[in-house]
């Protein structure tokens, strides 16, 4: 057993736990069996059939094995799911899984309020959550700029990020800085700039860190809605909170948070731009 498939339906039963808690607990599985939810039903998944990959189960592990290359993140296996569901801090994010023209795609990341799915966001965004959470290494990145005549749209690869992150440590006022250093390589550009010039590089990564702050300001405008906290931000006034913390008090810190963003995007390097 590599993969655990649940269609979204069971996923916002509120189900999907005591399944999960059931294989964690057996000993024969192992911990890094990695959970998906399904767009539709489970069966039509696996009866489908894909052409160039006769072996559903390896199809699906080699689908789901973390690589640097993929475009989604978090890899959720067992162990992270229960992990995260023991936390009165981190929300779950999994993987969501659609069918699309004889092979699997994942196209969503799904979220999580304890036992229940309740909405998704793209991997773009899950990829931003994925940095502010601390992740060094970041799958590659395409950007489509909105309101930009000078800049369409860019691909990132070999991104490498550092997230500096600090509260108040008041949790009746609660308030983040949060500043994220973004180091990547340019392997695909669309626009008007000509980019042999020094200027015009250091304009387009001005867009590049405005277009990302923008990004994470409506990411982190989103998840409270939900009553989420995906990225664990409500962790830097748990760390200072005398007595107990629990998902009460998260649910409040993540309603009245103030915070600021700052993302320093700098372009290392260049492959051959297409």
């Amino acid at each position: 057993l590599r993969t655990l498939l649940f269609s979204e339906e069971f996923a916002k039963s509120g189900k999907i736990t005591e399944v999960v808690e059931h294989f964690y607990r057996d000993s024969a599985v192992g911990n890094k069996v990695r959970i998906v939810i399904v767009k539709d039903k489970v069966e039509d998944v696996l009866k489908a059939d894909y052409p160039e990959n006769q072996h559903m189960d390896a199809y699906l592990n080699e689908l789901f094995e973390p690589k640097l290359h993929t475009s989604f993140s978090p890899f959720t296996s067992i162990h992270d799911y229960i992990n995260t569901q023991m936390s009165p801090v981190y929300h779950k994010m999994v993987p969501y899984l659609e069918k699309k023209s004889g092979s699997l795609e994942v196209t969503r990341i799904a979220l999580f309020n304890n036992d229940k799915m309740v909405d998704t966001i793209s991997t773009e965004e899950s990829l931003l959550v994925q940095a502010l959470v601390g992740l060094k290494k970041l799958s590659p990145l395409a950007i489509k700029f909105k309101d930009n005549e000078t800049d369409k749209k860019l691909f990132l690869e070999q991104i490498e990020s550092d997230a500096k992150i600090k509260g108040n440590k008041n949790i009746e006022s609660p308030k983040l800085d949060i500043n994220l250093k973004i180091r990547a390589v340019l392997v695909e550009y669309k626009g008007d700039r000509d980019l042999s010039k020094v200027s015009e590089y250091q304009k387009l990564e001005q867009e590049i860190s405005k277009h990302l702050e923008k990004e994470i300001e409506d990411i982190l405008q989103k998840l409270p809605k939900l009553e989420l906290d995906t990225v664990g931000l409500s962790e830097y006034f748990r760390m200072h909170h005398k007595g107990k913390w629990t998902i009460e008090l998260t649910e409040k810190v993540t309603r009245s948070l103030d915070y600021k963003v700052n993302v320093e995007m700098k372009v290392m390097n260049t492959g051959t731009l297409r």
